[in-house]
């Protein structure tokens, strides 16, 4: 008799056998279903209206640039080209499109003062401490900042409320408005408690643009909104410039914010921080007409653009206005940033060249805009989505399935390494993959990573479900002590559709 001898293989059981095959035919059927809801980043749709060629001179600069909806126009040798990218309200996007202005307001608002002192009914060197008599300033230096420093972000303040720090980050995970509700007098209380650096020089502010809307609605005695409208707005014509504070307000047709993945999210409406960017909106028509004014001199407040304060190697900052040097070109400019939109408005005093760009995105547009006037700037990159939300994106597409197929497979006897499994957690467990799988959709670099692994996620998330769910009439409803063990389960649960949640609820 031979030392060694072949052993026949022992076949799987039945039993086994069908429970992998399911979880093939499972995943076979995911991966077939969730193909046409595979994300991707946002790309127009047709149609694309106004001047041809500068449509095609957009498109190329643009590159694989995410947006949903985009309009632009360009003044070269004193006329104007319009361009329109997909739709907004059901129609075309046209130079009337409403779109958020986020930032490119500040130059509205540095404009308003610039007036006011040019008429007399503010003084240049107006203070804080002048402005709001009645407030105690926990920093006197910041007391004695006068409005000019405001508008030229030289106060020292930070961007936004730190002590709102926390309260604003659930609207960022959920695309909502992290301004929702804040008032001009949330803006002083935020500012009076602030403390501020010695020599700040240049550190941009949201809080100290918007605190400077409301310091000149109390020396007039007159609202920001009104003061805007009287002496900016409607001396220029900009009917169509409006800040909308509520749902409500916002414009017919207006082009919805989306993010670089093509998912809708919230506009934001604040009183408070209006007079800095949020809650406004613009039509390209109404910012060419700016533009044009700005550029002859003849815009009320037009000595806004005059530079007054360092801002950076090449730039320097009016009141709100930026002029940068950038390859012997001079550019004057502002940008502006919402959750879902972004905007650019600039010119070249030397070539006459002008250009308004607005787009339903959130990636900056400033190197498309710099590059239309005939700046030699870098070409922005498809995405600023890097490598980091690269790596997180593949690894939530691919963890719930890869942690399921482990479960699925886990010796029923089980380890002290290896625990074995049971109802509560494979019902947790196959939660929490689906919630990963819809954070992913929603939040994902799509940008830079192939749709295709989140279908390959898909279909090994429904590959581990079913192999796991093969086995539950042998498994105990739970393990460990017979309370905590559903109830550390139920908490997985709740936060796992807390997340998808998130992801998913319509904006």
């Amino acid at each position: 008799m031979p030392l060694l001898q072949d052993t026949p293989e022992t076949p799987a059981p039945p039993a086994r056998r069908r429970r992998w095959i399911a979880a093939a035919a499972a995943a076979l059927a995911a991966g077939l279903l969730s193909l046409p809801l595979a994300p991707g980043p946002a790309r127009p749709a047709d149609p694309v209206t106004g001047d041809t060629a500068l449509a095609e001179q957009a498109r190329e600069l643009l590159g694989d640039h995410p947006y949903t909806a985009l309009s632009v126009a360009l003044r070269e040798d004193g006329v104007w080209r319009t361009a329109g990218f997909g739709e907004a309200g059901g129609a075309p996007v046209t130079p009337d499109t409403p779109f958020e202005t986020g930032s490119v307001h500040k130059t509205l608002t540095g404009m308003l003062l610039a007036e006011l002192i040019e008429e007399g009914e503010i003084a240049a060197g107006t203070t804080l401490a002048d402005a709001f008599p009645d407030t105690h300033f926990a920093d006197p230096d910041l007391a004695a900042t006068t409005l000019e420093e405001l508008s030229g972000h030289q106060s020292g303040l930070p961007s936004t409320d730190p002590s709102r720090a926390l309260a604003g980050l659930l609207p960022l995970l959920s695309r909502g408005d992290p301004y929702a509700g804040l008032t001009a007098e949330d803006v002083i209380a935020a500012a009076a408690a602030a403390e501020v650096p010695e020599s700040p020089g240049y550190g941009y502010s949201n809080l100290g643009v918007s605190l400077l809307g409301e310091a000149m609605a109390r020396l007039t005695g007159t609202p920001y909104q009104r003061l805007l409208d009287e002496r900016v707005l409607g001396p220029l014509g900009m009917d169509a410039t409006v800040v909308a504070t509520a749902p409500a307000e916002v414009p017919d047709g207006a082009a919805w914010p989306h993010d670089a993945n093509g998912v809708r999210v919230s506009p934001w409406y604040s009183a408070g921080y209006a007079p800095s960017g949020t809650s406004t909106w613009s039509t390209g028509t109404d910012l060419t007409r700016l533009l044009d004014a700005v550029a002859d001199g003849s815009a009320p407040g037009a000595a806004a653009t005059e530079p007054r304060f360092p801002a950076g190697e090449g730039t320097e900052v009016g009141l709100g206005w930026h002029r940068s040097r950038i390859g012997g070109e001079e550019i004057v400019w502002h940008n502006g940033g919402t959750g879902g939109t972004r905007a650019f408005v600039g010119y070249a005093p030397a070539t006459g060249s002008a250009v308004v760009v607005t787009g339903t995105t959130t990636e900056f547009l400033d190197s498309f805009g710099m590059r239309l006037l005939g700046a030699d700037v870098p070409a922005a990159p498809g995405s600023g989505q890097g490598p980091v939300l690269t790596a997180v994106t593949a690894l939530l597409c691919l963890a719930g399935g890869l942690f399921l197929l482990e479960v699925g497979t886990r010796r029923l006897s089980g380890t002290r390494l290896r625990p074995a499994p049971h109802r509560a957690g494979t019902v947790s467990a196959s939660v929490s993959a689906l919630a990963v799988l819809a954070l992913a959709h929603s939040w994902g670099a799509w940008a830079l990573v192939p749709p295709a692994l989140w279908t390959l996620g898909a279909a090994l998330t429904a590959f581990g479900i079913t192999l796991a769910a093969g086995r539950w009439p042998r498994l105990p409803l739970t393990r460990g002590h017979r309370a905590l063990g559903p109830a550390v389960s139920g908490l997985s649960i709740a936060f796992s559709l807390t997340l998808a949640c998130l992801a998913l609820w319509p904006r």
